[in-house]
């Protein structure tokens, strides 16, 4: 019986609709594999944050981000290594390294090096005894080796880096003041003859050979020594005015600042590596003699330089970019940044006065009369 083309028709359409679903399908689920290759991929690496963003050296820290290699990964505090405690894709923990410094995070995982943001160091410091049974120590110097020079009563000592000391220079002297060491080790010390105006500065090559180096007019309070072995005196004289002198190695002397400030004189100088000067400058009209912190450049030129919450500034040293200061006032030492932030090194202390800071950046600060004649001490800061 032949079918009728009314119905034949959409029969085979239908047949023929039914074998496209079929393959469109089949085709379909052979390419389901990957439909969007982006959605599985790993997250690209990422450091969203680190948790605290300061704390002192041996304390953990938590890095967070993305795509961070689980077994290939490492991390950097102010480039130094931190130890790796344990990591997965999104968090790294870490120990702080001892005297890693303030600096960023940096996080080398698989091929990627992620930088992540600032981390503060807190820096503790620990106090120790370093010498002591001096009698008025008021100035300090460090050579080239780390021995310490101090001047106290009418002695020069010596002091090695593990605290031997030794009297050097114990006669000859009537007040023996600032005292400095360059690069040869040569030590050259201030001696104030009040008594006959006679302010000189003696040079000793060695402990028993002393040469007249050279003599000012007015009281020689404090020396300094720059890298190129200029010598520098602090002077001031009864109309309390304060001059800067420059020495150069064969003793020639040049003003290099006159008349800085008014009815007031320094406690204390140092130099940093440009062989900028810094000075502190004690105000006799203010209240508490309020001392304040003058720079003077190469040339001479005159600057201040303000330091952050305190106003009261007895001696001080300069190290590595950091200026370090004591304030008898405060009874506590300082460190300042180059921007003048301080942070605290040391308080409750005696009188605390001259100070130097070692290659290592340890601290060492002279405190000048703890409760009698013989009870001057040196007390050294170390840090972690």
């Amino acid at each position: 019986m032949k079918i009728p083309q009314i119905l034949h028709t959409p029969i085979k359409s239908g047949l023929i609709l039914f074998a496209g679903i079929l393959f469109l399908a089949g085709c379909s689920k052979g390419s389901n594999n990957n439909p969007n290759p982006g959605n599985n991929q790993n997250p690209a690496p990422l450091i969203t944050s680190i948790s605290p963003t300061h704390a002192p050296g041996a304390a953990k820290d938590t890095i967070t981000g993305t795509g961070f290699d689980a077994n290939n990964s490492s991390v950097l505090i102010n480039g130094q290594k931190a130890t790796l405690v344990s990591a997965t894709s999104t968090q790294l923990i870490i120990t702080i390294p001892s005297l890693a410094g303030t600096g960023k995070v940096t996080v080398n995982s698989g091929s990627n090096t992620l930088t992540g943001p600032l981390f503060t160091y807190d820096t503790v410091w620990n106090a120790s005894l370093f010498a002591d049974n001096l009698d008025d120590p008021r100035h300090l110097a460090l050579d080239s080796s780390g021995n310490i020079y101090v001047t106290y009563s009418n002695t020069v000592a010596k002091i090695a880096p593990g605290g031997t000391l030794t009297n050097l220079l114990s006669t000859g002297f009537i007040k023996p003041m600032g005292v400095a060491a360059d690069a040869a080790g040569n030590i050259f010390v201030a001696d104030d003859d009040i008594y006959h105006s006679a302010f000189k500065i003696y040079k000793y090559t060695a402990p028993s050979v002393r040469d007249s180096f050279s003599s000012c007019s007015d009281f020689i309070w404090s020396l300094t020594m720059d890298h190129p072995g200029n010598l520098y005196a602090i002077t001031f004289y009864n109309q309390m005015l304060t001059d800067v002198i420059k020495f150069s190695p064969r003793g020639t002397a040049t003003p290099l600042a006159s008349h800085i400030g008014s009815n007031s004189f320094s406690t204390d100088v140092t130099i940093d590596a440009a062989s900028t000067m810094y000075l502190t400058i004690s105000d006799m009209a203010a209240a508490s003699h309020q001392q304040s912190l003058y720079t003077i450049g190469p040339s001479g030129a005159v600057g201040r330089f303000a330091v952050s919450g305190t106003a009261v500034v007895s001696d001080i040293a300069w190290s590595n970019g950091y200026l370090y200061f004591s304030s008898v006032v405060d009874s506590a030492v300082y460190r300042a940044n180059a921007v003048g932030g301080v942070s605290v090194i040391a308080k409750g202390l005696v009188n605390p006065g001259g100070m130097v800071v070692d290659k290592k950046g340890m601290v060492y600060v002279a405190n000048f009369y703890t409760g009698s004649s013989s009870q001057g001490k040196i007390t050294k800061y170390s840090f972690q």
